[in-house]
């Protein structure tokens, strides 16, 4: 059985690695690196920010990264939102983080919404809010995030959204199964039981309805955590 929790690291680490600009490594020249993060260079500022964060090429500080990675966000870029967002998390910072996932996540990085998604079910960062985080994750699932689908099915088949249609639970888990493909929907032997329940208690013609719209939802691509611009 495939563990939520292992897929949702595992999609955000390959939307990381492809994302080029998060790849980039700090410069060893650190006083040149500083001046065009002065001046306002955005990649520069990024990179600061992991230098501090990382503590390799000078001194961690903890401050001085999140100062260089808000910075860095504030530019507009969804990547680098949604890394601040991650960061912010990371370090219990949840009220701020909802804000950067969200600001990312209204461009469609699908990482951001999953991750916004968490901190409303679980009431991270204010309180909690079960029906925005379906919404942020319905989003994030229209925007390619494949775990974003798979943590709205948990909810509706988890009963924290209440009374559900079972033509609902049966296009979500149609539609995860779809985004997840076949190598992690295989393996997980909960969403394919939730999904072929759903459609046991459909009638045939249902069960076409909701196969012929899961069909119909293209697939987008998932690999940068972002629509392509």
């Amino acid at each position: 059985m495939l563990r939520l929790p292992i897929a949702i690291a595992f999609m955000l680490a390959v939307m990381l690695a492809a994302s080029a600009h998060a790849q980039q490594k700090p410069t060893v020249d650190l006083r040149s690196l500083e001046r065009r993060a002065i001046d306002g260079d955005m990649q520069s500022q990024f990179d600061l920010g992991r230098a501090y964060d990382e503590g390799k090429i000078v001194q961690r500080n903890g401050i001085e990264a999140l100062r260089w990675f808000r910075l860095a966000a504030q530019h507009g870029d969804d990547r680098y939102q949604l890394w601040l967002g991650m960061v912010l998390s990371r370090e219990g910072l949840n009220a701020e983080a909802r804000e950067w996932f969200s600001r990312s996540a209204e461009q469609g990085n699908w990482a951001a919404g999953t991750n916004l998604g968490r901190l409303l079910a679980q009431g991270l960062g204010g309180a909690v809010d079960k029906e925005g985080a379906a919404t942020v994750y319905e989003k994030a699932a229209d925007d390619g995030g494949a775990s974003a689908a798979r943590n709205l099915v948990q909810m509706l088949v988890s009963g924290e959204l209440g009374p559900q249609s079972d033509e609902r639970l049966c296009y979500w888990a149609g539609r995860s199964v779809k985004q997840l493909g076949p190598r992690y929907a295989d393996a997980d032997e909960s969403l394919r039981r939730w999904l072929a329940d759903a459609e046991s208690r459909l009638s045939a013609e249902q069960v076409a309805i909701c196969r012929d719209k899961v069909a119909a939802f293209k697939v987008a691509d998932s690999t940068a955590g972002r629509r392509a611009k």
